[in-house]
């Protein structure tokens, strides 16, 4: 009936079509309890769950690897617990999603039923056990670390006739390596023998890498206290990988890119500084042993720049890596002809830009996203773009990738956040478009996006640049009404407003609520305050 009624009338055509989508939306949501397409998905939680009466394969089909954070843990141990008395009542692949998604919420008890019901279900059905269900159960065990009931697990695979595999093996090598379980690793390594192939070892000094990156420093192997094998003690995890690679080797076995990878990885941990370090992996990687490196080695070495302040490096060598892709095109090999830049690439590249305030090298990324057919922007893709761009003063480019994230929102499931206004109306500041700035600041209510204290800063630096005090008044206000954080330089932006556009007293009266709270800007913004108030007859001391 609305379109009906104003689809005469061209100016308020599209006003029709929203009104009716909007109806449609609010009946769905209201009427049919039915959340439309468009929306995100709502995580589960243990209210929905109890009042809607869902049962456990229900909620299995339904929830999301993520989702289990939102359930309680005694909810999910006492389904399990109840579901796994009837063998019938879950797929053994059902069964595979219960142990990864309760990793968290681990205990023997659970574990046991979980084993327990897949072999009477396979039994029923005239199956062998399954290895790979079993597998993602040892898996969840060892995420938990409940290394007891892993050995127990290793045990009862190989006496029901499924013995654990190079993917079961792999999964324990990396959580032990992760937690610095370095005698348990030992154990089991003597366990498996000449088994172990070269998919394990690298397992295993991945999870010591992945471990030195959470840790983000150089320390320990992590948890000595609680590992009996004195040849891990006091070592840093370059050194642990090494011990590895060298057994590795010892057993006849030739690294290869992920071994390298690995090694780049923990090369801030070596014996040289970690550029240096990582160079010669990579050099002897090539030379000694003939393996060239891969995407994986590429995206390591780059992140490593990053962290040890070398932007313009990781730049430079992703540039390297995509002119030796077009001439790999035209068959002349190269240094890196088998790594392909993958998403992390170039999300790396663009990071790199924004530090070193390089707006085309970031147009130019982000182009060669648009050309690759196999990778896809996310919003870390973005929001890193956007921010590279206005630090480039290259404001309109900004603008249309903001407007192009919009777009793309409901096909590739990207919505904008703070970090996203964030970037862009710091990029209009910089770019003259103070104005635009401003309006997508006040948008931010309309698309219930939170405003963080790094948000209003960069308005009032919008404020500051565009001469526009009065607006840097309210702002100010709203953050003390808010009782958001209000930091020197954002009192100084605001000072700095009101004194482009004559108002002399207001900037006063900021200043002293800055000084009350104890963040007073200083330099600069005082010195030019304490000018105009002398002009007119008044003094920052009064």
């Amino acid at each position: 009936n609305i379109i009906r009624t104003n689809v005469k009338y061209k100016k308020m055509k599209i006003v029709a079509i929203r009104s009716s989508l909007l109806f449609l939306q609010l009946h769905l949501i209201f009427s049919l309890n039915v959340v439309p397409v468009s929306r995100p998905k709502p995580l589960l939680n243990t209210k929905i769950i109890e009042e809607k009466g869902l049962k456990l394969l229900e909620l299995i089909d339904q929830l999301e690897c993520k989702s289990n954070r939102t359930l309680s843990k005694n909810y999910i141990r006492d389904s399990l617990i109840e579901a796994s008395k009837n063998p019938n009542s879950a797929t053994p692949w059902q069964w595979a999603k219960i142990g990864a998604s309760c990793t968290r919420h681990f205990d023997k008890e659970v574990v046991e039923r979980m084993v327990q019901t897949s072999l009477a279900a396979d039994a029923m059905n005239g199956k062998r056990p399954s290895v790979p269900h079993l597998t993602r159960v040892v898996d969840a065990a060892s995420k938990a670390e409940k290394w007891d009931i892993v050995e127990e697990l290793l045990d009862t695979m190989y006496k029901v006739g499924a013995p654990p595999n190079l993917v079961t093996y792999c999964a324990v090598f990396s959580s032990m390596g992760k937690v610095g379980e370095h005698s348990r690793i030992s154990t089991l390594i003597e366990r498996v023998g000449s088994r172990l192939e070269i998919s394990a070892w690298n397992a295993i000094m991945s999870g010591v890498a992945g471990a030195a990156a959470a840790k983000g420093r150089k320390s320990r192997t992590l948890v000595g206290s609680r590992d009996d094998d004195e040849s891990f003690l006091d070592i840093g995890s370059y050194e642990t990988c090494m011990k590895y690679f060298d057994m590795m080797t010892e057993s006849g076995l030739k690294p290869n890119c992920m071994t390298f990878s690995n090694l780049i990885a923990v090369a801030r941990d070596g014996p040289t500084d970690p550029i240096t370090t990582a160079e010669n992996i990579l050099r002897d990687m090539q030379v000694r042993w003939k393996v060239k490196p891969d995407v994986y080695c590429l995206n390591n070495l780059m992140a490593l720049y990053m962290t040890n302040g070398q932007p313009q490096k990781a730049l430079d060598l992703l540039r390297h890596v995509l002119e030796k892709d077009k001439q790999q095109k035209t068959k002349v090999k190269g240094e890196w002809d088998e790594a392909r830049p993958d998403l992390i690439t170039y999300n790396t590249g663009i990071s790199a830009c924004e530090r070193l305030s390089d707006g085309k090298s970031a147009l130019m990324i982000l182009n060669c996203i648009q050309n690759d057919g196999n990778v896809k922007p996310d919003k870390i893709t973005f929001n890193s773009g956007i921010s590279a761009l206005g630090k480039g003063k290259m404001c309109e480019e900004a603008l249309n990738l903001f407007k192009e994230m919009n777009n793309a929102g409901t096909q590739l499931d990207i919505v904008p956040d703070t970090t996203t206004f964030n970037a862009i109306i710091s990029a209009c500041a910089r770019g003259g478009q103070y104005t635009i700035a401003l309006v997508i600041f006040e948008a931010m209510e309309t698309k219930n996006i939170c405003k963080d204290e790094v948000t209003y800063g960069a308005a009032l630096h919008a404020c500051m640049r565009g001469a526009l005090g009065a607006k840097a008044e309210a702002i100010i206000q709203k953050m003390e009404r808010e009782n958001t954080r209000i930091s020197p330089s954002s009192y100084a932006s605001a000072i700095f407003a009101c004194l482009k556009s004559d108002r002399t007293k207001e900037a006063l009266e900021i200043y002293k609520k800055a000084s009350k709270k104890g963040a007073a800007p200083v330099g600069k913004a005082e010195k030019e305050l304490s000018m105009a108030c002398k002009n007119i007859g008044l003094s920052i001391f009064d």
